[in-house]
């Protein structure tokens, strides 16, 4: 939600399953999959990488010079998560984005390279060559929101 709250093109959709990409972005026509991708946790071939891509059959994309219309995140517990890449199988259909972040998260994780989704889509964001701006807007304010001032 705070993602949704801080980028202007994004969209919120509630939910756990959708016929297809089109229904699940509510874009009203009809949307090439191949140009979208998904946040997917994946294990990293390269560890020097912060980011790499895979393709529908699971193989490494190289050079990750790929231009998204939009990334499709999955929001909520590590269960809900997984239940709704299941129910969805048009999510197949979408480039994977696997992250490496070279930081812990700012909260405890279930999964060591686990990020909270908001620290996911900011460094997803920075790898695939955005505006350095929106990552750091987003890291402050997860910042800002998990930790309390003392009092």
């Amino acid at each position: 939600m705070l993602s949704h709250l801080a980028l202007k093109n994004s969209k919120l959709r509630v939910g756990l399953s959708w016929r297809n990409l089109n229904q699940a972005l509510d874009l009203g026509g009809e949307t090439d999959s191949k140009q979208w991708g998904v946040l997917y946790l994946h294990g990293i071939i390269d560890p020097s990488r912060l980011i790499e891509l895979f393709d529908t059959r699971h193989a490494r994309l190289l050079p990750i010079k790929t231009k998204f219309k939009g990334i499709v995140v999955l929001d909520g517990s590590w269960k809900q998560a997984k239940s709704m890449w299941w129910r969805n199988p048009w999510l197949l259909k979408l480039t994977r984005v696997t992250l490496n972040p070279n930081h812990k998260s700012l909260r405890g994780q279930a999964k060591k390279e686990g990020l909270a989704t908001i620290e996911a889509i900011a460094l997803a964001l920075d790898c695939l060559g955005e505006n350095k701006e929106l990552g750091e807007g987003l890291r402050k304010q997860y910042q800002e929101f998990i930790i309390k001032p003392n009092k």
